[in-house]
């Protein structure tokens, strides 16, 4: 009899090893499926995030596609030359009225120059029909120019600031018609 009771509680020990042996099993499958949840709901927050950023540069891109758009033009404002000396630096200011045709030069302006983008024109009082626009900023005054083409003819503008100037704005005038032929 005591051969049969030492035989039952071997097996009440193997069970009692086998059920903790499952249990830990149990438990870490547990633990592995809180992490995958968690991992899951991470994936889930970066793939929203995702989204948003493909959103947002589609938006950017629709803008650049509308911003090439507008700029595809036949002429263009080019750079002639410049002196990049520090105390006295100039830009000299051509424009070319055709692919294919001479340039024409335009005017020296002080400083740098820098091509306006299109989502800029607001900010320099620049209309939207502008084809292109060109302008810098030196010592405390700047020069600025954009070009319209209507009816075969284009009209250059021309405006200017001055930090230490009473009113507001750029002062555009017609500054050159070009007609072309």
């Amino acid at each position: 009899m005591k051969a049969k009771l030492s035989a039952s509680n071997l097996e009440l020990i193997n069970r009692k090893n086998q059920i903790e042996e499952l249990s830990q099993k149990d438990k870490a499958n547990r633990m592995e499926i809180s992490r995958l949840k968690n991992e899951n709901a991470s994936f889930s927050d970066n793939n929203q995030k995702l989204n948003s950023e493909k959103k947002q540069l589609n938006n950017e891109n629709i803008l650049l596609k509308e911003e090439i758009e507008h700029s595809k033009k036949l002429s263009e404002f080019i750079y002639m030359g410049y002196n990049s000396d520090d105390d006295y630096p100039y830009t000299d200011l051509g424009f070319k009225i055709k692919s294919d045709s001479e340039i024409i030069k335009i005017s020296t302006v002080n400083g740098y120059l820098s091509i306006i983008s299109f989502n800029e024109y607001e900010n320099f009082e620049i209309p939207q029909n502008a084809k292109s626009a060109i302008g810098g900023w030196w010592a405390g005054a700047g020069d600025y120019f954009y070009f319209i083409e209507e009816n075969g003819i284009t009209t250059i503008y021309k405006g200017w600031q001055d930090e230490g100037q009473v009113d507001a704005g750029f002062h555009w005038e017609k500054f050159k018609e070009i007609t072309e032929y």
